[in-house]
């Protein structure tokens, strides 16, 4: 955008958030030139600046699609010592900047996630990567929203798919949990920290992007799942396997650890436990411990070895 356009953009975003409900507040930094419509199908039409660009499609479409194992990949500092050639086939999903394995190390990966806009406007090189990599992308709107900004054009060949957060949905106030029917489990009565069965109509944060990656899977139907990078490291001299000290963007990590991270991954642990879903943490330094999520160093998935995880008892302990 030239000075204008931004100069326009934040004196709307400004009077956005003193005009709108309390309710609707998330939507204020949401451009006038941006819209979404749904359609009949679920998906949504994507515009920008009064221009159809392409679509963003329903994750009901999904439901089932991955009955297998699957894995979730972060871009933690352990990621850099996986050797992904010796690891099992099945459903890849990138997280963020673990995108860039696919050069790093050949990885090819099925599915990408992203759905913090500071990561999209500062690493687009990384979004760019995944979309035209034919990636099922799922972003929320504020993702898409962000991507518009920057280059809507790449939005017409890509694989997108919508997931909603259940505080911050798209032109509509927080969801009701209560009233959206089975499929959402929380834990306080603000059900702010929860698991959705059903991210398809939304899905609880969680404080970090793995943990919406893993709801989205379980919907897809995977019965294995491993988490890969996943470190959660905010301190030391690298948080991040493709950055340095000079190039790395802030972590939050550190704000909602005790408050969200592990209270929502042991939420997980149950749920997954209860639907016969085995859940591994293949991050031996990971900051969560082994009680939460059991884990394994990845070398014990190495070849298809089946010593990860040997009953369902292994992994409820």
């Amino acid at each position: 955008m030239n000075l204008r356009e931004r100069l326009i953009s934040f004196v709307v975003r400004k009077f956005r958030k003193l005009t709108l409900p309390a309710e609707l507040r998330h939507m204020a930094g949401i451009s006038p030139f941006f819209r979404m419509e749904r359609q009949e199908d679920g998906a949504y039409l994507i515009s920008w600046r009064g221009r159809r660009y392409g679509e963003a499609r329903s994750l009901a479409g999904l439901k089932g699609d991955c009955p297998g194992d699957a894995w979730i990949v972060g871009a933690g500092p352990s990621i850099s010592e996986v050797d992904f050639s010796r690891l099992p086939a099945g459903e890849y999903l990138a997280l963020n900047g673990a995108i860039a394995l696919q050069e790093t190390a050949g990885v090819r990966f099925h599915a990408f996630m992203a759905i913090d806009i500071n990561f999209v406007e500062n690493r687009f090189a990384m979004v760019r990567t995944a979309m035209e990599a034919g990636c099922r992308c799922f972003f929320t709107f504020r993702v898409i929203h962000a991507i518009c900004r920057i280059d809507p054009g790449i939005l017409a060949s890509a694989e997108v798919y919508l997931v909603e957060e259940v505080t911050r949905p798209y032109g509509r106030a927080s969801l009701n949990p209560a009233e959206l029917g089975e499929g959402f489990i929380t834990l306080d009565p603000q059900a702010a920290t929860g698991f959705s069965l059903r991210p398809d109509i939304a899905f609880y944060d969680g404080g970090t992007v793995a943990y919406a990656a893993l709801q989205v899977l379980c919907f897809m139907g995977a019965k294995r799942i491993r988490l890969l990078g996943f470190d959660l490291s905010a301190g030391g001299p690298k948080t991040r396997f493709y950055e340095n000290q000079e190039t790395a963007l802030p972590c939050w990590l550190d704000l909602d650890y005790e408050s969200r991270i592990e209270p929502s991954f042991q939420l997980a642990r149950e749920v997954c436990y209860q639907r016969g879903i085995e859940l591994l943490n293949a991050t031996p330094n990971s900051r969560l411990p082994g009680e939460i999520i059991t884990k394994t160093d990845v070398a014990e998935l190495y070849d298809g070895s089946p010593k990860d995880c040997q009953s369902s008892q292994d992994w409820q302990s």
